[in-house]
């Protein structure tokens, strides 16, 4: 950390999380996190209501209800059907957060959402799949972050990134012929969860610029695209440190998709031979590029809390 005229430069990886594997003996919520879930899910269920999610959650949303999804699909229409029907029944349940499945998650995860256990039964030429998923998010992180605006949205921006993984497999049970096929023909297709974040990540990040436009903050986007095949430094000037002094803190908060490309993320500010940070010069921001082996976009959330400014870069 860097302190300059009651101003902060901080850098800090803005920690996600993936589905997880199977959550073994999960435990009833406390009343915190039932508490901290609603409030963030009702600020959730708002931003639906004005359209601002750019992928809609509701049957996710549903099953967490007393009342779960269901889903009936005739499978006569498909060849090689090995039963007449399929009945879907999906039940959300939060749980209580597990640092001790910490293992199945990225590192630095706050929330999981976990298509979990499936009871299987076949009868008189219908099978019948219930599933029972867990939602967990971490409390303490979360806490933390109810405490100011963008931490907020940042709460908000977690919680639709795990129900998304719970949407999309629902959307493709509705909409997806093929996967309805494979369903019938006893061939359960769990690709539409997105586990390498291919949509996911494109989703959350509109949402979020969306919320934080919302909330007064001022947007700016650029891109930061691979220049070479090989590994490669990139910097990107954020303004002149002349425009930040006295204005609060600045901080860089990211996320990046597992073999996204970049690393290193840090901010690089002028200073004299002292060490001390200069009244003027350009302040960068500075990471490692190298060859992607995954698809997917790397967002980067750059907060001045002073002046109510932020820009979002994005990168390959």
């Amino acid at each position: 950390m860097h302190i300059w005229g009651g101003s902060a430069l901080v850098s800090t990886r803005l920690p996600v999380s993936l589905v997880s594997g199977e959550i073994e003996n999960p435990q009833r919520p406390t009343e915190e996190e039932k508490e901290l879930f609603l409030a963030i899910a009702e600020r959730l269920i708002k931003a639906s209501e004005k359209e601002m999610l750019p992928h809609s959650i509701h049957d996710v949303v549903k099953s967490l209800s007393t009342e779960p999804f269901r889903k009936e699909i005739n499978c006569t229409v498909f060849q090689e059907s090995q039963v007449e029907k399929v009945r879907i029944l999906i039940r959300t349940l939060l749980i209580s957060w597990d640092e001790s499945q910490s293992g199945k998650l990225e590192e630095g995860s706050l929330g999981a959402y976990s298509w979990n256990s499936c009871e299987i039964g076949i009868k008189k030429g219908v099978k019948t799949l219930k599933f029972t998923n867990y939602l967990m998010l971490n409390p303490e992180e979360l806490r933390e972050k109810e405490r100011d605006d963008f931490g907020k949205i940042e709460n908000e921006g977690l919680l639709y990134h795990e129900l998304l993984h719970g949407q999309l497999l629902i959307d493709a049970m509705q909409e997806s012929l093929s996967w309805q096929e494979k369903v019938c023909r006893h061939d359960f297709d769990f690709t539409p969860v997105d586990l390498e974040h291919r949509v996911i990540y494109d989703f959350q990040s509109d949402f979020m610029k969306k919320s934080a436009v919302e909330k007064g903050y001022q947007l700016t986007v650029k891109r930061i695209k691979t220049k070479s095949e090989n590994g490669s430094e990139f910097e990107f000037v954020l303004g002149d440190v002349s425009e930040f002094i006295g204005k609060g803190d600045i901080t860089l908060m990211y996320y990046v998709p597992p073999g996204c490309g970049i690393s290193n993320m840090e901010f690089e500010v002028p200073r004299d031979s002292a060490g001390n940070i200069k009244t003027r010069g350009p302040i960068k921001i500075k990471g490692k590029i190298t060859p992607k082996t995954r698809q997917g976009k790397c967002y980067y959330w750059v907060l001045h809390s002073g002046g109510h400014k932020k820009s979002s870069l994005s990168g390959p």
